[in-house]
C-alpha cells in the first residue's frame, strides 16, 4: 500500500504546482455565480452582520411565500450562499424553481445552470434547453436596462453556450458592463476572461486588477484565483506568501479549493513552514467538502501516516470516495490494489 500511495502524494503536489490544469482554470466563470458567500473583514462586526442578514432573510422569505418571483429568486440565493440561513441546496432548488416557473429569467438561468451541471437536480435535457432559451430573452431585456445580475448571467450564457452560439466577445461585453457597476461575480468572470484570453487579448495584469477588485469585496472565488496568480507568477512576481494570504481568506469562507491548496502548501513548505498536521486538517476539510483531488490526497496521507496515524482502512475508504466522485487516478489505484491483492 505504501508504494502504491507514493503516487497519490506526488499527484496532489503536481496539481498544486501547476503541472496539471488547476481546478480554478477548469471551472467556467459562471461556476462562481451561485455558491459564493461574503463575510465581514472584521470579526467584531460578525454578530451584528448575522443579525442584519437574519432579519433580511425573514423579510425576503415572507415576500417569497406570498408569491413574489424576485423575492423567491433572492431567497434561493440566500439558501445557496448561506446568507442569513444555513446553506441548503435543496431549498435553493425549490425556491429557484418557484421563481423560474413565474418566468423570472434570472431564476430560469440559474436553474438551467444547475441542470446542465447535473448538480443537486436530475439532468433533463429538454427542460435545460427550454430554460436557457426562455432566460436568454428575458435576461437580455434586463441587461439592456442595466440590471448587473442579468448582465453577468447573460455573459455566462454566452460563455457556456447555453442555448446560444458560444461567443466570448459578447460574454466579455456583458461582464465588463456588470463589473463597472461593482458586481463581484462579474469582476471575477472578467478577470478569468483576461487570464484566458477569452473575448479579449490575454492580459494577466488586467486579470489581477479585476480579481483584486472582487477579492476586496470578499468574493472567495476571486480570492482563491488571485492567490493562484501569485503562486504561478502570472501578472505579478511569484510570491507564495501572498498566495497563502489570499487562499487563507478564501478558506475562511469554506471554499474547498482553498482548503486543498493551503494543505498542499503546508505539505511542500511553499510560502509557509512545513506542518503535516495543519496540512492534514486543511486537506481533510477539502475532502469533506467533496473535492475529489483532496479525497485522493487524503488517502495518501492515511496510507503514509502523514499528519495522522497510519490507517490503511481509511486510505482505501477515501480512495473509494474519490473514485465514486469520478476521479480517474483513484479508480486506477483501486484497480491496482485489487490486482495486487489477488
Amino acid at each position: 500500500m505504501k508504494t502504491i500511495c507514493t503516487y497519490l502524494f506526488c499527484m496532489g503536489c503536481l496539481v498544486f504546482l501547476g503541472c496539471g490544469k488547476r481546478q480554478s482554470e477548469q471551472d467556467s466563470p459562471s461556476s462562481a455565480l451561485v455558491l459564493e458567500q461574503k463575510t465581514p473583514p472584521l470579526k467584531m462586526k460578525a454578530k451584528k452582520l448575522a443579525e442584519n442578514l437574519k432579519e433580511e432573510f425573514n423579510e425576503i422569505k415572507t415576500m417569497a411565500e406570498s408569491g413574489d418571483a424576485e423575492a423567491q429568486f433572492q431567497l434561493a440565493k440566500m439558501y445557496g450562499e448561506g446568507r442569513g440561513v444555513e446553506k441548503d441546496f435543496g431549498e435553493f432548488i425549490i425556491w429557484m424553481r418557484k421563481s423560474a416557473e413565474q418566468k423570472n429569467p434570472k431564476a430560469q438561468f440559474q436553474l438551467a445552470l444547475q441542470l446542465k451541471k447535473g448538480i443537486w437536480t436530475p439532468k433533463y435535457e429538454n427542460e435545460l434547453s427550454d430554460l436557457f432559451e426562455a432566460s436568454k430573452v428575458g435576461l437580455r431585456k434586463l441587461a439592456e436596462a442595466g440590471d448587473s445580475e442579468a448582465q453577468v448571467s447573460l455573459g455566462a450564457i454566452y460563455t457556456e453556450a447555453g442555448g446560444v452560439e458560444q461567443d466570448y466577445k459578447e460574454a466579455f461585453k456583458w461582464y465588463r458592463k456588470a463589473s463597472e457597476k461593482g458586481n463581484h461575480r462579474a469582476q471575477t468572470a472578467l478577470g478569468m476572461a483576461y487570464a484566458r484570453g477569452q473575448g479579449v487579448e490575454q492580459d494577466y495584469e488586467q486579470a489581477i486588477k479585476w480579481y483584486r477588485k472582487a477579492a476586496d469585496q470578499g468574493s472567495p472565488m476571486a480570492q482563491y484565483t488571485l492567490g493562484g496568480m501569485f503562486a504561478k507568477g502570472h501578472g505579478v512576481e511569484q510570491n507564495f506568501q501572498e498566495a497563502a494570504k489570499w487562499w487563507r481568506k478564501a478558506a475562511e469562507q469554506n471554499l474547498p479549493f482553498a482548503y486543498y491548496s493551503l494543505g498542499v502548501m503546508y505539505l511542500t513548505a511553499q510560502g509557509v513552514q512545513k506542518d503535516y498536521k495543519t496540512a492534514f486538517d486543511y486537506i481533510s476539510s477539502a475532502a469533506e467538502h467533496n473535492l475529489p483531488v483532496a479525497q485522493y490526497q487524503l488517502a495518501s496521507m492515511y496510507s503514509k501516516g502523514i499528519g495522522v496515524k497510519e490507517n490503511d482502512r481509511e486510505a482505501v475508504r477515501w480512495l473509494n470516495v474519490a473514485a465514486e466522485n469520478g476521479f480517474e487516478p483513484a479508480k486506477e489505484q483501486l484497480a491496482n490494489i485489487k490486482k495486487n491483492s489477488n
